[in-house]
Formats: C-alpha cells, structure tokens, sequence
C-alpha cells in the first residue's frame, strides 16, 4: 500500500509522517534501520524511490539534517519508535503505536482502494462488552475512516476491500473474539 504513495502526497506530509513510512519501508524490504544515517541509504535503492527526496534532504544540507534528527527523536520520545540491541549494533522499530499511525497515513492517502465484486459486501459485526467501550468506540472511528457505513449500532458494510487493514485495526485494538468479518453477497428479490 505504501508503494502506491505519489511523490506530491510525499511532500505534502509533515516530515515525521514521512519518516514513519520510510520505516516502515524498510522493514517491509526486510532492512534494519540501524542508525538515523542508514537514511542515506534509501538515497541508492531502486525499490525506495518514493524516499529518496527526504534521504537526499539529509545528506544535503545541514538544516535538513537537523530537522530530520529532530523528527527522529521526536518519534523516539513519542513512544512510535524504540530501540532493539542486535548483535552490537542498534536497530530501530515502529511500535504498536507507530504501526497504527502508519496504517492510518496509508488509508489517508492511498484514495485507489480496490473495490469488491458488483453486489458484494465486507460486513462487520461485533458484540463488545460495555467494559470495553473505548476499544468499541475506536472501533467505530476506525470503521468511518475505511469507508465503513453504519447499519445498525454493531453492523457496518463496505464495498471496497479493506480486509487486511481492518484485520490489523481489529488486532491492535486486541479485539478479534468480539468481532466477525463476511463477505456477503447481495441477492435479487
């Protein structure tokens, strides 16, 4: 999803929201982030283009270098980036918190969701306690934010084809024995 990210909406996104899909790209190339310099190396790889403004800003110029260090502890002391001793060296990693930014910077900006088949719908259904109500309630936030119409209270229909998000959604939120995902098929009368 976040190859589909244009250079445009790049750079109409503040500069933290950058570096946490450059993260997160690199984890899915399954490279280690291993200090904020190895941002020079998304400037060489091919599958990493859409980043290479941002690793260029960095190895440029020394104003840019510093916004970016900023941004890099600012992630750090906001808990979506934490550190992992491997070997002897340093990695760094998008916490449960800095995933599910992502994951919401990608559904704002990838806008060419694929839709399911004519007549075809992913429907939601939950049944969470009241002792859980502020997952319930983010939940239902999640739920408009992937185009998710409303039924009824715990009933929600989409025709795009958002399974894999909402199944992330539904694992952070630690919510996947409260709720069931159909694809329901609508029939003629």
């Amino acid at each position: 999803m976040a190859s589909a990210l244009t250079s445009k909406r790049m750079a109409n996104m503040t500069l933290v929201d950058q570096l946490i899909l450059a993260i997160a790209a690199c984890r899915d190339q399954q490279r280690r982030l291993t200090s904020l310099n190895v941002i020079g190396s998304i400037a060489g790889d091919p599958r990493l283009t859409k980043y290479q403004r941002l690793a260029h800003q960095y190895l440029r110029h020394r104003r840019e270098r510093i916004k970016i260090q900023k941004a890099w502890h600012y992630l750090k002391r906001r808990g979506y980036l934490q550190e992992r001793v491997l070997g002897s060296s340093t990695a760094y990693l998008l916490t449960p918190k800095g995933e599910h930014r992502r994951l919401h910077l990608e559904m704002r900006t990838d806008h060419r969701k694929s839709g399911l088949p004519r007549g075809t719908w992913l429907m939601v259904l939950f049944d969470i306690p009241e002792s859980l109500r502020k997952r319930r309630d983010a939940l239902r936030v999640e739920l408009r934010v992937l185009g998710f119409e409303q039924l009824q209270k715990s009933v929600w229909v989409t025709s795009r084809d958002v399974r894999r998000e909402l199944t992330k959604i539904i694992e952070i939120l630690n919510l996947p024995s409260y709720v069931k995902l159909l694809i329901v098929k609508e029939l003629p009368v």
